[in-house]
């Protein structure tokens, strides 16, 4: 991402901060997801 943002010339440090927090979310984020979809998923 950082490469990608020096070629297209935008601000490293928010594009730096956006991706950290975008990883962050996501792994924090998906477990969570995942545990309230199991519960509401009705069984077979």
């Amino acid at each position: 991402m950082t490469v990608l943002s020096i070629v297209v010339g935008a601000d490293l440090g928010f594009v730096n901060a956006h991706h950290l927090t975008q990883i962050v979310l996501v792994i924090t984020g998906l477990p969570i997801v995942a545990t309230i979809m199991s519960r509401t998923r009705p069984r077979d």
